[in-house]
């Protein structure tokens, strides 16, 4: 996620009292990761077909938003993954449940920011409806009594 995205879905989260997902925030170096040698191949063969796939009059794009849909929504929460510190098992486990609704927003993500001359502002408001979803998500869970006292004493010592 680039930086200027970094910072209005950091802005989401404490805009909105989210408070014990925004007081963990750390931030994150830049990590290059160059090839993954296993990864590699999978990939190339990917993009190609997804290129081939593309010139398929009017259903090429549309199997092509519909492949890419799942990914694009899981994406959309790597800055929320990063921050409650998910293992890779734990973000593979939520994806299981929700796959869904991780499809429905990678599709109108994608079919929104597909759109020429607006995309740019369809990328931020994704970016803002995805840390949304974030806030509902910690709304809805049930609080513990140990993250309970720690949001009061953050709470306080904001205050």
């Amino acid at each position: 996620m680039p930086y200027i995205q970094k910072i209005s879905y950091d802005a989401v989260l404490s805009r909105e009292n989210n408070v014990l997902i925004y007081e963990k925030k750390i931030d994150f170096k830049r990590s290059f990761e160059f090839f993954k040698i296993s990864l590699f191949p999978f990939s190339i063969l990917k993009v190609s077909s997804f290129f081939l796939i593309n010139f398929i009059p009017v259903i090429g794009p549309l199997i092509i938003l519909f492949f890419q849909s799942s990914s694009r929504g899981l994406l959309a929460h790597k800055r929320y993954f990063k921050l409650k510190n998910f293992t890779k098992s734990e973000i593979k486990e939520i994806y299981k449940i929700n796959k869904p609704s991780y499809m429905a927003f990678g599709l109108s993500a994608l079919m929104f920011e597909s759109i020429p001359m607006l995309n740019l502002f369809f990328i931020f408001t994704n970016t803002i409806g995805a840390a949304l979803w974030v806030v509902d998500i910690e709304n809805n869970e049930p609080i513990e009594e140990e993250n309970f006292n720690e949001i009061i004493s953050i709470q306080n010592s904001i205050s």
